[in-house]
């Protein structure tokens, strides 16, 4: 199984995506769409005119699809993030491919497109896993800067050490849920406060 992000796993794993392209920074969100977390790093995100990523739950689309359609039509690259974040690192064929197209149907019907980048939940997956994400029309994505922004943490604490660990090519892990929902926002401002003028950031390609 593959947890972590390192110049071996890279190596061995050319069809990932580990890294944004240009040596600029991708802020990428996972979990949402969110009531109150998706809506507030919109705001963020506009107020500094900067665009990002987020990986959706299909469930969660279908629950908010409002969102979901919001966050596409102001540009943001939409990903999909599996049905209802299971674990697939052992699960079969049949139910990984049901997992991924049972979300990317329910965006397609939110944001009238088919998403094309697959997040696996927990960040887990084994090499037999890749064929079944391809057969789907997706591209697997990564990270490399894991924010941990799940953990009771300050929104200082958090936006410091992205601060510090950020390099060109970064792929940032965030969440928009209900762990990070009373803080998310204020991570983006500092980060981007702290940031924008030395990185370019963008959403992945889709």
């Amino acid at each position: 199984m593959i947890p972590f992000s390192t110049s071996f796993v890279h190596s061995i794993f050319p069809s990932v995506t580990w890294n944004a392209p240009n040596e600029g920074v991708c802020l990428t969100f996972d979990d949402g769409p969110h009531p109150k977390a998706t809506p507030a790093v919109l705001e963020t995100l506009a107020s500094y005119g900067t665009k990002a990523t987020f990986f959706f739950l299909g469930h969660n689309v279908a629950k908010y699809p409002q969102i979901a359609r919001d966050v596409a039509q102001r540009g943001h690259t939409v990903g999909n993030h599996s049905h209802d974040h299971s674990l697939l690192l052992f699960r079969n064929h049949r139910y990984i491919v049901n997992q991924i197209c049972s979300a990317a149907e329910q965006i397609k019907q939110a944001t009238g497109k088919r998403p094309t980048l697959f997040r696996p939940p927990y960040g887990y997956f084994r090499p037999t896993i890749l064929p079944s994400v391809r057969s789907t029309g997706h591209r697997m994505v990564m990270w490399n800067l894991d924010s941990r922004d799940w953990r009771e943490r300050s929104a200082d604490t958090v936006s410091e050490s992205i601060i510090r660990k950020v390099r060109p090519g970064g792929i940032v892990l965030l969440h928009d849920n209900d762990r990070t929902a009373d803080r998310i926002q204020d991570i983006v401002k500092m980060v981007l406060d702290s940031l924008l003028a030395v990185y370019q950031f963008s959403a992945l390609p889709p």
